[in-house]
This record gives structure tokens, sequence and C-alpha cells, in this order.
């Protein structure tokens, strides 16, 4: 891989990184891609409509409807308060602490001794990892429900081997950083204070901890699930949501990790912001499937991004583990 062109883009990204830029993250599901488990948005819908049908008294093969169908059933069949009880599951059911602390102990062998790396979350520490030893990133926007990324940062603070490599590889002023700072959750019903010394995670679509007991969210509070919810977010311009991601795209530079940009929300404030945002916006997409049809169905997809004013990194000469590891050591 040490011989290869660097995607397009990368160079530019890694010039605005050594620049010291600040940098906001745009993070999605894509990010917690893991061989044993499946995080995906479309699973996730999946789960939910299943529940849904086997609460119904009569059976429908639902394979057909669109996903915007499929969320507004799920929505009036479950009740919001439910189906926030079988999100929590979906997203905890297997998710331990022992299985984040191993995962971060064979993460961090693989950055150190060149070990194979964990078939589990490697994305998602890649990023962790990313956030902690670069300074010009404090500010984080996750459509997320979960805490992956919180856990992920303070396993990677707490372990001795991974500190001891960080001030090996970076300098004190890196090595003080991650000693100091800490993640700090932003969402609709547990507001924190927003602070500069610390790594603020505003989870825009709302936030369904682990270990605490969800309760229905106070008035105006939601997590966003279904096309209604999506367009109420664009509709309401001074939301904190809306606001807050209007600010850093148009302010700061940004990356985007994990993210189809499919949604309305995402694509209304990317087209406000084209014309006057102040630094430049990263977009990582997959590599295509390797057919020609479907290589040629990014590149156009890219085209269209470019033209939205995205600066695109992408190569079919590297895979999804390839481009994040160019990302991780940045």
């Amino acid at each position: 891989m040490q011989n290869k062109k660097k995607p397009y883009n990368f160079e530019k990204l890694e010039d605005d990184f050594k620049k010291r830029r600040e940098f906001v993250l745009y993070l999605g599901t894509g990010i917690n891609y893991s061989k044993e488990f499946n995080f995906s948005w479309d699973n996730l819908i999946e789960i939910l409509l299943q529940h849904a049908v086997s609460m119904m008294p009569y059976k429908f093969n639902m394979d057909d409807l669109s996903r915007e169908k499929k969320t507004n059933i799920i929505k009036q069949t479950i009740g919001e308060n439910a189906y926030l009880k079988v999100i929590q599951h979906f997203l905890y059911k297997n998710y331990t602490h022992d299985l984040i602390e191993k995962t971060c102990e064979n993460y961090v062998n693989h950055i150190t001794n060149n070990n194979n790396p964990p078939d589990n979350f490697l994305t998602l520490f890649r990023i962790a990892d990313l956030i902690l030893h670069s300074p010009n990133i404090n500010e984080i926007v996750t459509q997320n429900y979960d805490q992956f990324l919180e856990d992920a940062m303070l396993s990677l603070q707490k372990n001795d081997k991974y500190k001891k490599y960080i001030q090996k590889k970076y300098s004190d002023e890196t090595f003080q950083r991650i000693e100091a700072i800490k993640p700090i959750t932003i969402c609709d019903w547990k507001p924190n204070p927003i602070t500069k010394n610390d790594i603020n995670i505003y989870h825009v679509h709302g936030f369904i901890p682990k270990y605490e007991a969800i309760q229905a969210p106070p008035k105006g509070n939601h997590v966003v699930l279904s096309p209604d919810e999506f367009y109420e977010d664009s509709k309401n311009v001074y939301s904190w949501q809306a606001a807050t991601q209007m600010h850093f795209l148009t302010h700061y530079c940004g990356l985007i990790c994990g993210l189809s940009l499919e949604d309305f929300t995402s694509q209304r404030l990317l087209h406000y912001v084209k014309n006057i945002r102040k630094g430049n916006l990263y977009y990582i997409t997959a590599p295509g499937k390797d057919t020609e049809k479907e290589k040629t169905k990014q590149k156009i997809i890219n085209i269209m991004h470019t033209k939205n004013g995205l600066s695109v990194i992408y190569d079919d000469n590297y895979d999804f583990y390839e481009i994040y590891k160019l990302i991780g050591d940045l």
C-alpha cells in the first residue's frame, strides 16, 4: 500500500491537517462496521419492522415497501416509547464492557506491533484515535444514537500501552491532550455544557444510552427515525441541531465518515452552505463493488457530490480498511 498513489483529494486533506485548520467530524453508522455484528441503518429498520409486524393481527409482506413507508409503520404501530427500547436492545444486546475493552486491546496491539486488526469496530477505533491525537478536532456531529464512540475514546485513554505509543509518536502536547480531555455527550434530553477543552459530541438525531432507563422524551425532544421527523428538523431552522450543523459547515473544515448523505436534512444543509463555506469539506466514500457497473455508478455519485462542493476521497485501488488507515494516521 505504501507504493500506491494516495486517494484523490487525500493530500489536500493532509495539508489542511498539517496547517492545523480546525476540523469538525460528521459521522454515521458506517463507522460502526463490524464483522460479527450488523449495526447498519437498514438492518435497524428491518429489526424494528419485524417487531411492528409481530404486533399486527395479520401478517403482511413488506419487503417491497420504501424506507419512508416502513419507518412510518414502525412509528405508528410500536409507538415512540416502545421503539426506543427496541433500538436500545438492537444496539447493546451484544455490546458489553468486555467486548469494547478486548477490541481496544486488539486495536492497540495492531497499531503498535502490527498484529492482526480487530474483527469488530476497527473503523470506530481509528476515528476515536484520530480524534484523541488531533488537536484541531474538538467538535463531532453524529447521526448515530449509540455511545460507541464515547466508549472507544474512554477505553483508549485508559490504555497505558496506547498512551506510551502516543507519547513516543507525537508531541508532549498531544500526550497531555489525551490525558486531559474527555468526550462530552450533547443531545436533547441530556444537555451538557459545551466546553473548549473537551470533545463535544453532538447527537443530532437523538441519543440512546446503554445503562440509563429510557423514558418518554419531553415535548420537543425526539429521536429522528421517520420522514416526518426529518421534515420537522428541516423546517425548524432555529433548532440547536440545525444551527449547530450550519455553524460548523460554514466556518470549519469538515470530514464526513460513514454517512450516505441520502437524508433530506443533510442534503439541505450542504446545499445552503455550498457557496458560503470557509473551509474544505471532505467526504470519504466506500469503493464501489468489483463490477464495472458498480464502479461507474459510484463515480457518477462522486461527481454529483463534487458539484455540491464536497472534496471526495475515493480510489478504486484502496479498499475500505486502507482508506481508514490513512485517515487514522493523519
